[in-house]
């Protein structure tokens, strides 16, 4: 879309960090990130050897368990859903998309953002 993934209006920039990307998750923070995680943690998908700790750091997956957990984000981020704006069958991918292409519009064409909302 031509936009500087470093230059957000949300979160502050940080060297290395594609500020706007995380400004663009955020609204989709609970309906991927944090579900895709807890239905992996619920399901045991990872157990204690897939992880190990940094000190001062974090805790990180293991390469071979990040593999498998890209595995199910690109299944999560495609699969369909009917979003009740348009009820349409989308996907989490295009929905990405959009946002992105409104936020452009928004910019350029001063006209009002409309945030993702997720209907349950």
């Amino acid at each position: 879309m031509g936009f500087d993934p470093y230059l957000a209006y949300y979160h502050s920039i940080d060297y290395g960090r594609a500020s706007l990307a995380s400004d663009l998750m955020e609204k989709f923070r609970a309906p991927v990130a944090d579900r895709l995680t807890l239905n992996l943690m619920n399901n045991r998908v990872f157990g204690q050897e897939d992880f190990y700790s940094n000190p001062n750091e974090g805790v990180y997956l293991r390469r071979e368990a990040l593999k498998r957990y890209f595995v199910e984000y690109e299944g999560m981020l495609n699969r369909e859903f009917i979003r009740q704006e348009t009820e349409e069958n989308t996907t989490f991918q295009k929905c990405f998309r959009l946002q992105t292409e409104r936020l452009a519009s928004c910019i350029q064409n001063t006209i009002p953002y409309i945030p993702f909302e997720l209907g349950i």
